[in-house]
């Protein structure tokens, strides 16, 4: 019998991922206490007229027109932003929550995918945590507007 776990199986990387979550949410608690950024984060959420008060027409504009938000067309990003502010209104904290989780399910495809590759258990791992937690993934977790590339990695991997 092999005793390799089958990358095929989640439960085979469950446990390196609970290990994964909990060394994501201990580096990146701090952000939970974090208020919004003034650079793009109005412009983006706090301030954005198609998020404070969305309307079908505005949801459209947020496809069709390229320039919908500082001349940027990230209309998932700006849609998930609708939908935050819906449930949560303007929390910071649950925007920091947010891009927290999405990045745990970033890290996740990235051990996920490591195993699929033919990577060992433990190579997967290590290629996981340090995805994790290098330093390039803290401004696309910490800002709330750099949410865009979370959710990139989320659909690329």
């Amino acid at each position: 019998m092999n005793d390799m776990p089958d990358p095929q199986k989640p439960s085979s990387v469950f446990l390196p991922y609970l290990i994964l979550m909990c060394v994501i949410f201990f580096a990146f608690c701090p952000a939970l206490g974090a208020m919004y950024l003034n650079w793009d984060d109005p412009g983006h959420f706090t301030r954005n007229p198609l998020v404070l008060a969305p309307s079908v027409q505005g949801i459209l504009a947020l496809f069709s027109h390229p320039d919908s938000v500082n001349h940027t067309y990230i209309p998932l990003t700006i849609l998930s932003f609708v939908i935050e502010k819906k449930v949560f209104g303007l929390s910071p904290f649950f925007s920091h929550l947010i891009n927290i989780l999405l990045h745990t399910g970033v890290v996740w495809l990235v051990l996920v995918l490591g195993r699929r590759l033919g990577l060992s258990a433990m190579a997967a791992f290590v290629a996981a945590l340090v995805f994790a937690v290098h330093p390039m993934r803290v401004e696309s977790v910490v800002w709330v507007t750099e949410r865009k590339d979370v959710l990139y990695a989320v659909f690329y991997l």
